[in-house]
């Protein structure tokens, strides 16, 4: 695994991304375990998912270039990054960004006052993201097109979903 390091010659706090509180993550749980549909049964589910190396998916707005472990390339030659990298400063924010986007083009809304949190208001599903884990409530067909969305964006594994009709997969999300 490959890591670039930046060194840190000053402060800068535009190169952070935010991350919901500990509270979003209740909340969703709360949301499934409480909407019932109109029958008065719980018909919602709880799926997680992990993006696998989040940061490649996201273009670098810097320009930062790195030296490669010796054998890769020739002597005194470098790379110059195109992709966001893990241990540079701004690959998390590029990330946000990314992630941004692509939830937004897939018809969610922002919710303004937590972080990295999508709500869909057609498909009704509430979606935060923590660094590359995704938490996702709502009805089973709404989270297969989240499903949809993140696999055709990223590299993305389904861990489990919970709720009636998961029994198979709980064990995956407790782990």
């Amino acid at each position: 695994r490959l890591v670039a390091t930046q060194v840190n010659y000053f402060w800068r706090d535009d190169v952070t991304q935010s991350t919901p509180p500990l509270m979003m993550a209740r909340t969703i749980l709360s949301m499934a375990a409480t909407n019932m549909n109109e029958n008065r049964e719980h018909t919602r589910k709880i799926a997680l998912y992990d993006v696998t190396v989040a940061f490649y998916h996201a273009r670098i707005t810097e320009d930062i270039h790195v030296k490669p472990p010796k054998g890769l390339v020739p002597e005194g030659m470098c790379w110059q990054l195109r992709g966001a990298m893990n241990g540079t400063r701004v690959a998390s924010q590029c990330w946000g960004r990314k992630v941004t986007w692509v939830m937004i083009s897939g018809g969610c809304k922002l919710v303004q006052v937590v972080p990295m949190t999508f709500y869909h208001p057609v498909l009704e599903y509430t979606c935060t993201v923590h660094g590359d884990d995704f938490l996702a409530e709502g009805e089973y067909k709404s989270l297969d097109a989240l499903d949809e969305l993140l696999l055709a964006n990223f590299r993305t594994k389904l861990m489990g979903s919970i709720g009636p009709g998961c029994e198979n997969t709980v064990s995956k999300l407790l782990k």
